[in-house]
């Protein structure tokens, strides 16, 4: 009669998705499911041992229960506010981003700011320029299920 107990282990910790796995000792900046086909991204970012901004980050890609589809780590994150308004909205988007060779892989979150975001989206850019411009040049384009989004506001977007 154990078995019962331990599948409501199972599904209770392992059974999400939109659960992020990143591995001490980095911990969650972002991290969501996909609409569009299974999969789930997340950011990750590794506080130093006396704490202050992030040293390291990572960025996972995955489809459905896969193995990474891409996974990188990263000395810096960049901040975007290319969709900031400058009047006083209290919903506002703003992104970060981290490099991979000249791509930036990216994030962008709509909503109340050190909230809930309403949307996020994750944004792929050929370069840094294009990523930092206010062109859409993004060359992938993917949608979060927002009820799946995990986020961390402290070192996100433009800080």
């Amino acid at each position: 009669m154990r078995v019962m107990p331990l599948l409501v282990l199972l599904f209770s910790f392992g059974g999400s998705a939109a659960m992020a796995n990143c591995v001490p000792p980095y911990s969650t900046m972002f991290a969501c499911d996909l609409m569009d086909d299974g999969g789930r991204v997340e950011f990750c970012e590794r506080i130093p041992e006396g704490g202050g901004f992030p040293d390291r980050f990572s960025y996972n890609f995955v489809r459905a229960h896969f193995r990474s589809e891409l996974y990188f780590e990263a000395e810096d994150n960049y901040g975007s506010a290319k969709y900031y308004r400058t009047d006083d909205r209290p919903i506002q988007t703003v992104g970060t981003g981290l490099l991979h060779g000249e791509y930036v892989y990216s994030v962008f979150v709509t909503g109340p700011m050190n909230e809930h975001p309403d949307v996020a989206q994750l944004h792929v850019y050929k370069s840094l320029k294009d990523f930092q411009d206010n062109k859409e040049s993004d060359i992938e384009r993917l949608y979060c299920d927002e009820s799946s989004i995990i986020m961390n506001w402290e070192h996100f977007g433009p800080g």
